[in-house]
């Protein structure tokens, strides 16, 4: 309880836009003095939505009588809302909250050295995203994505668990513009699932990539599933302004899961 202030202080932090440094929270932690807080909230480390940090701490403080929810609530509407600017789903700061450490390594900052390619890569059957959305507002899914496999392949869809669709993959990169109903949106953090096929793993020229691969860094060591070369949500009202070339999946032939 003690520290109930700081712990505010430093969720204010998390949920802003703007550097570290250029925020009022942190000249507040700053004036503390204390070189352990300050360690983990100045050096080097970039900030991210930390989903399951900020609602344990959250948590934690109101079993002390103290309720930063709607205070946090609120900064997330102002700064990250797609009410108010578009997504990129693949933006560090939201794609670190997926607690997929080896598909978030491609865009960390402070790991850039380990990046091998300039798009997500998904290494297991399920990729998580999120995002601040408004409740009663549709929302607009744009993703750009291909598969390892030459054959078409089904890609799934999901939102908040309630939502489904289905889309046809090849090994050749395809945009697809989604519309998800406003009846689906919560107000706050929407979550955002990608499912892939099983892709066709071949061991000798896994290996054979791996070997490759060792003079010049890093090898890749994890077979990939899928990959992503963008990601964003908007706001569904602009929907109809999307580009009229790419396909389009719609909540009609969607299977709902209510």
């Amino acid at each position: 309880p003690e520290i109930a202030t700081l712990m505010l202080r430093f969720a204010d932090v998390q949920s802003r836009r703007i550097p570290v440094l250029f925020c009022e929270a942190a000249k507040e932690i700053a004036e503390r003095q204390s070189p352990s807080i300050e360690r983990y909230v100045f050096y080097g480390r970039p900030q991210q939505l930390d989903k399951t940090l900020l609602d344990a701490l959250l948590s934690a403080l109101k079993s002390h009588g103290v309720d930063g929810s709607e205070e946090v609530a609120r900064i997330r509407r102002e700064e990250h809302s797609i009410a108010v600017r578009p997504t990129n789903l693949l933006d560090y700061y939201y794609c670190a909250s997926s607690a997929q450490p080896q598909e978030t390594l491609w865009g960390t900052p402070v790991f850039s050295a380990y990046k091998r390619s300039n798009y997500y890569r998904a290494y297991g059957r399920e990729s998580r995203f999120f995002f601040v959305g408004e409740a009663g507002s549709p929302v607009h899914l744009c993703l750009t994505c291909r598969l390892p496999d030459a054959s078409e392949e089904t890609v799934t869809v999901e939102m908040n668990g309630s939502f489904q669709v289905e889309i046809a993959a090849t090994n050749k990169w395809s945009t697809w513009n989604i519309v998800v109903p406003e009846s689906v949106a919560i107000s706050g953090l929407n979550t955002v699932i990608v499912r892939w096929p099983t892709p066709r793993f071949s061991l000798d020229e896994a290996v054979k990539t791996v070997t490759e691969d060792i003079p010049h860094g890093l090898p890749e060591f994890y077979c990939g599933f899928g990959e992503i070369h963008s990601f964003t949500a908007s706001n569904g009202r602009f929907a109809n302004e999307r580009a009229a070339d790419m396909p389009m999946a719609c909540p009609d032939a969607a299977e709902s899961r209510m």
